[in-house]
């Protein structure tokens, strides 16, 4: 049983708010009946790496230094279905 309460001043931010939590509910359900899990970035880049380390072709010095960087940034503890990039300038 899940249950969730907010205060809003008007019906239609209520309405909003309810529809969007419940996209949500739908959406982790739907993953869990199908056995998926939501992935972090830096999962995915660890998993990558090892699958290489193992491969007849490994990842070079400069490609492992740019995964380890991008590892180092706050993105790493992202879900990749939240993941927000800043638009480059």
């Amino acid at each position: 049983m899940f249950s969730k309460s907010k205060t809003f001043t008007t019906k239609g931010a209520a309405t909003k708010w309810a529809k969007i939590l419940v996209d949500q509910l739908e959406d982790n359900e739907a993953m869990n009946l199908l056995g998926l899990r939501e992935a972090l970035l830096g999962d995915l880049i660890r998993d990558y790496i090892k699958l290489k380390d193992k491969s007849n072709k490994p990842l070079g010095r400069t490609s492992a230094y740019g995964y380890k960087t991008i590892v180092s940034f706050q993105y790493y503890f992202q879900p990749l279905g939240r993941l927000v990039l800043p638009l480059a300038k």
